[in-house]
């Protein structure tokens, strides 16, 4: 509401993300569609903290036949799926809608699962009728549905390195385009578990964290040991090594959403979920933080943490310098030798410092998102804002309560509806933008000679 100041909330995350330089980049100066993917990915987390699953589930589907790097996401949203029907059953309210948690309590136990499976049941039927839409229409010169099954096979199959352009911990020792069939360095394989494990020992070390919490962090920190100890005495591949770090990523992940106990956390674990996964599995683009930056942005507007907002910033700064060379690459040299530094390959980069500094800084960035996600989902956790925290009186209070902490009763997002004066200037910019971005477009005369990229 815009007396609350969440309506102007609002239109600072829009803004924020509108006219953030990577998705201009990314978008209006490559072409790429990940911003359509991620509109769904958005849709889909925005329906599913307002319990409509009849319209997560196959806003979910549209974002998997976009890209299908989305796949990435459904372990979570599944977990995020079962638990509503768990809190339905219980007729708690941790992992459900807040107005739905009222209803539920005046109702005999369980009896808030039947209106739940109904609207699953719904969402199937939708997504049933979008894979129809979408794919069907392409199938019927190819025999059947199964090319799309054998294309998302080939896709993720087709690049069995241990990254590929993506600036992450990999890239920072010299393992670009590096074939997954390689063994893995003992040292990579330490900095892989110190990579989880200082950030948990650095929440572990406050005072004021639950039992829960630093049982959590305690795993953790066993875990990233293990994996070092692991890489450091047996000899694995790189891809062996992926796919222990990428299960160990869901685990992380899934623990601290259902430690977390509200659905609100729903888009910060996610955005920790490609953190992690673009740090710690292979095979990685150097677009594939795109998403994680508006689920920073929605976090914010519901953990109201001024840290979610430092952590989009590294994270644009980051993936802009990735996705800035590559690009700058491809344009000027092309072909193989226009890929990012690639000791492997022998390919020496003229933008190298660049591409190490981008490594770096996302390793960072991926050790402050594990620590700030651990500790904004933690039991007594409290979100930090600078302002109240410099006119704080008491020393040992570390942040201030948001308001809606003390409001059971206040809805997840704001519930403003657009008027026609909002759909007149939606529809209005849309007309001016659609003239001038279509007026000459492209060209006229097709290519008359050949161009064979050596």
């Amino acid at each position: 509401k815009s007396e609350t100041g969440a309506f102007g909330t609002a239109l600072m995350l829009g803004a924020l993300y509108l006219l953030n330089p990577l998705i201009v980049l990314s978008g209006a100066g490559w072409g790429q569609s990940d911003g359509v993917m991620t509109l769904f990915l958005l849709l889909t987390v925005i329906f599913a903290l307002e319990g409509k699953w009849r319209f997560a589930l196959p806003a979910y589907l549209t974002a998997v036949l976009m890209k299908p790097q989305a796949l990435m996401f459904g372990p979570l949203g599944m977990l995020a799926l079962i638990l509503s029907y768990v809190s339905a059953y219980r007729g708690a309210g941790a992992f459900m809608q807040k107005e739905a948690v009222g209803k539920a309590a005046e109702k005999p136990r369980g009896a808030a699962m039947l209106p739940l499976l109904k609207d699953t049941l719904i969402g199937l039927g939708l997504m049933a009728a979008v894979f129809g839409v979408m794919v069907i229409p392409f199938s019927v010169a190819k025999g059947g549905v199964g090319w799309l099954f054998e294309l998302y096979g080939k896709t993720m199959n087709s690049y069995s390195y241990a990254t590929v352009n993506a600036c992450n911990l990999y890239f920072l020792f010299g393992l670009n385009w590096a074939p997954a069939s390689d063994a893995v360095p003992g040292l990579l394989a330490c900095a892989m578990g110190a990579l989880i494990l200082f950030p948990a020992l650095a929440l572990s070390l406050k005072k004021t964290i639950d039992k829960k919490t630093r049982i959590l962090c305690l795993c953790v920190m066993f875990a990233g040991a293990l994996t070092g100890l692991t890489g450091a005495l047996f000899s694995i591949s790189f891809s062996a090594l992926s796919s222990l770090l990428i299960a160990l990523t869901l685990a992380l992940v899934a623990a601290n959403y259902i430690l977390g106990g509200d659905i609100r956390h729903l888009p910060l674990n996610g955005a920790l979920l490609l953190v992690l996964l673009f740090n710690m599995g292979g095979m990685m683009h150097e677009r594939y933080l795109f998403p994680a930056i508006i689920l920073l942005l929605l976090s914010y507007a519901l953990e109201k943490d001024a840290r979610i907002l430092l952590l989009a910033a590294g994270l644009t700064a980051s993936t802009l310098l990735n996705v800035g060379c590559v690009l700058s690459r491809n344009i000027r040299i092309g072909g193989s030798s226009g890929h990012l530094t690639a000791p492997a390959y022998g390919i020496e980069s003229d933008m190298a410092a660049l591409e190490y500094l981008s490594a770096a800084l996302n390793v960072l960035m991926c050790m402050l998102t594990l620590y700030v996600s651990l500790d904004l989902c933690r039991g007594n956790a409290v979100p930090y804002s600078p302002k109240a925290a410099s006119s704080r009186k008491d020393e040992g209070a570390e942040r201030v309560s948001p308001s809606y902490l003390a409001d059971e009763k206040a809805p997840l997002l704001p519930s403003r509806r657009m008027g026609f004066k909002d759909w007149l200037i939606v529809l209005a910019t849309t007309v001016l933008y659609a003239g001038l971005a279509f007026w000459h477009l492209g060209s006229t005369k097709s290519p008359q000679t050949e161009y064979v990229f050596g």
